[in-house]
C-alpha cells in the first residue's frame, strides 16, 4: 500500500512531452478524451479555445513545464471527446468485470504499491492525480471494474498510457507504464493487472501517474482509496 512522503520530495520527476503520432484503427469504443497533434504555429491558448478546456488543464494533464512548452508535431492528451481507436486483437482475453460498487469511502483499490511522491492538489500547486514511485515491474491494477478505452504510447509526457472507463462517466488513467497487459475494448475487474510500472514518457525513475476523472473534471482519488 502506498506511503506518503513530505513535500520536498515531490519534484523528483521531470515530464517532457515528445513529438509523434499514435496508431489509429477502427471500431474501438469511445473514450473520455482524445489525442491532439500540435500544428505549426498553434499555441496552447488556441487548443484551449478550440477544445473548451482551460490552458491550466492542458498544461497539467500533459505534464508541461509551462504553456509555452509545445512544438509542432507534439501530441497532447485532451480530456474530452474521443481518443484515437485501437485495434483489439481477436485473441485478446476478455474478463468479465465484477459488479461495480457505488463510489464511496475506500471503494477503490490502490493502483500500485509504492510511495506517493505527489498528491492531488488544487490552486497554484495544482496536480490532478497521484504520482507514485515503485520498483520497475510493479503491477499496476485497475482501481475499479470497467472497460479499457485506450492503450498506447503517443510519445506524450505520460508515455505508455492505459485508460479505463467505469460507471457514472468515470475514467481512470495510468501513465508511465513499461508494458501493458490489456487491450482496448477489454473488460477488466477491480484489482486486475493492467500493466507494470516503468519509465516511459521521459520519467527519470519508475513512476505511476494516476488520475481519476469524471468527464473533463479531475477528481481527488484519495478519499476513495483505502487508508495507508
Amino acid at each position: 500500500m502506498p506511503r506518503f512522503v513530505p513535500l520536498p520530495l515531490l519534484m523528483t520527476v521531470a515530464l517532457v512531452a515528445c513529438s509523434t503520432t499514435g496508431p489509429a484503427a477502427r471500431d474501438a469504443p469511445s473514450a473520455p478524451g482524445r489525442m491532439h497533434t500540435v500544428a505549426a504555429g498553434e499555441t496552447v491558448w488556441d487548443i484551449a479555445r478550440q477544445s473548451g478546456l482551460s490552458v491550466e488543464e492542458i498544461v497539467e494533464v500533459n505534464g508541461l513545464r509551462s504553456a509555452d512548452e509545445i512544438a509542432a508535431g507534439q501530441v497532447l492528451y485532451l480530456p474530452a471527446g474521443a481518443l484515437p481507436s485501437i485495434d483489439v486483437p481477436p485473441s485478446a482475453e476478455r474478463v468479465e468485470p465484477s459488479p461495480a460498487a457505488p463510489l464511496g469511502t475506500a471503494s477503490l483499490v490502490w493502483p500500485a504499491d509504492g510511495v506517493v511522491l505527489r498528491s492531488f492538489a488544487s490552486g497554484k500547486r495544482a496536480f490532478e492525480g497521484l504520482l507514485i514511485a515503485a520498483p520497475a515491474g510493479t503491477p499496476v491494477r485497475a482501481v475499479s471494474a470497467g472497460e479499457v478505452a485506450f492503450v498506447g504510447d503517443d510519445k506524450t509526457a505520460l508515455g505508455l498510457l492505459v485508460i479505463v472507463k467505469h460507471d457514472d462517466e468515470l475514467a481512470s488513467i495510468y501513465g508511465h507504464l513499461e508494458s501493458a497487459a490489456v487491450s482496448a475494448g477489454q473488460t477488466v475487474g477491480r484489482g486486475q493487472t493492467l500493466g507494470v510500472v516503468g519509465t516511459s514518457g521521459q520519467a527519470e525513475a519508475p513512476r505511476l501517474h494516476f488520475q481519476l476523472r469524471r468527464g473533463r473534471t479531475a477528481i481527488d482519488p484519495t478519499p476513495l482509496l483505502p487508508p495507508e
